[in-house]
């Protein structure tokens, strides 16, 4: 098998094997954090008309009393995190099935707990990833 795209031709030898998977408590920064370090980690954000139409800054979601409708959950993967210079708030870099058009060349930056004011809802959960053998 090889990956084909504009002037790339690489072999694809991969032999992974799953043995089982990691979940990370909702609201555990410290845990995804650490997970992120060595791997992407799959997942969910709520999906809103705001996340949609993202194309920069750092989105977070919709305030936990909000009337904004969530069109169900989709899946991402987390695959870094950082700090804004300028808001002084920390994000994740998550990646989606979108494409390029979408967000910062298909890349987005969300919200991380520890910037979200106390009580609010979490913008990412249910995050797990694979362990190897």
């Amino acid at each position: 098998m090889e990956a084909k795209g504009k002037d790339l031709k690489v072999p694809l030898q991969w032999d992974l094997k799953i043995k089982n998977f990691k979940k990370i408590v909702n609201g555990d920064e410290i845990g995804l954090m650490e997970a992120v370090k060595n791997q992407p980690v799959s997942a969910a954000i709520y999906i809103t008309d705001e996340l949609k139409e993202y194309k920069e800054g750092i989105y977070e979601g919709p305030p936990c009393d909000s009337k904004v409708e969530r069109k169900g959950t989709y899946a991402i993967l987390v695959v870094g995190y950082g700090s804004d210079e300028e808001t002084k708030k920390n994000f994740w870099w998550i990646m989606n099935s979108w494409g390029v058009s979408w967000g910062i060349n298909g890349f987005a930056k969300v919200v991380r707990n520890s910037s979200l004011p106390k009580g609010s809802a979490l913008v990412l959960f249910r995050a797990s990833y694979p362990i190897l053998f």
